[in-house]
């Protein structure tokens, strides 16, 4: 197998190397503002070709991403940095480490690799149990034994990384970041982990879809904060810009994060991205848009609103 262990270039070299293709759209219809997008195998396919034409090299999935990853496996990715995630862990579940590797090898199979780049705990607060010693062995084992290059976690939040931070010596982590949620910004988060040498991907930089969509288009239970999408969408008229160019132009003026993770959700939007990843970036200031509304701005949440 052709795996690689350093970050690809494609055929080139704009800042579309900064991008992971989010790839949790392949197979099925993903996102709280996706009511009808369903990427079929062949326009996978075709995206992940652009993808690496454009000098992406690193794709995102997860085990509990419906028919991703066999998508994925189907269309071929050894060219391709891959990231990959356990599953929330079932309380019955006796034998962990069993189930994580059952699990792992799983993932394998659909994305017919040997090897992957990344593996990380989908659900982090997994790790704040009684048996999170046995669950970080288990996959320190896989790094160990070759299968994976990195080992890491999602979070939501600043302080459910803390929890978590000095029980577990990973190597990547994932992170929503965007210009409504400055938090792991302005905690210092950033800073602490990119010292300590931990790769740094940011995602949800779009909120789900909802900085993409016109004002009206706004789902009914995020419209009881009407202030902040009035005052985005007043921005982006006052700047001329358009919500591409605005929120990526935020993480990518980060020198800490390493990654983008992008959900695409067509060949002609990824075409999009790519432009609009190598235009100048809009120099975003930090207090003009952020927000500070937890049910807003952290995904988790959004099931009580």
């Amino acid at each position: 197998m052709n795996y690689i262990t350093t970050p690809l270039r494609g055929n080139s070299l704009s800042n579309a190397s900064k991008l992971a293709l989010g790839s949790a759209q392949f197979g099925s219809m993903y996102g709280v503002t996706n009511k009808s997008t369903f990427i079929s195998q062949n326009e996978t396919c075709r995206i992940l070709e652009l993808a690496f034409n454009s000098g992406i090299s690193y794709v995102d999935t997860a085990r509990s991403y419906l028919d991703s990853e066999s998508f994925l496996g189907k269309c071929g990715v050894s060219k391709f940095n891959i990231i990959s995630k356990i599953p929330d862990i079932p309380a019955s579940i006796i034998d962990i480490r069993k189930w994580i590797h059952g699990e792992f090898n799983k993932t394998l199979s659909e994305l017919n690799l040997s090897r992957i780049y990344g593996l990380l705990f989908h659900s982090s607060k997994n790790l704040l149990s009684s048996n999170s010693e046995e669950m970080i062995n288990a996959v320190k084992e896989l790094k160990e034994f070759g299968f994976v290059d990195k080992i890491g976690i999602s979070v939501y939040s600043p302080e459910e990384l803390g929890l978590i931070y000095n029980k577990f010596k990973f190597d990547l982590v994932q992170l929503p970041l965007n210009v409504f949620d400055r938090r792991f910004e302005d905690s210092g988060w950033l800073d602490t982990l990119s010292r300590a040498g931990v790769e740094i991907h940011a995602r949800s930089i779009f909120l789900q879809g909802l900085l993409t969509i016109p004002k009206d288009d706004i789902p009914f239970k995020f419209r009881k904060w009407s202030r902040y999408w009035d005052n985005y969408h007043e921005f982006l008229k006052k700047n001329h810009l358009n919500t591409l160019d605005l929120c990526l132009s935020y993480p990518l003026s980060l020198p800490q994060i390493e990654k983008i993770v992008v959900g695409i959700n067509s060949v002609n939007q990824l075409r999009d991205l790519i432009k609009s990843v190598n235009k100048e970036l809009f120099p975003v200031n930090s207090s003009e848009l952020k927000c500070d509304e937890k049910l807003l701005i952290d995904a988790s949440f959004w099931d009580k609103i």
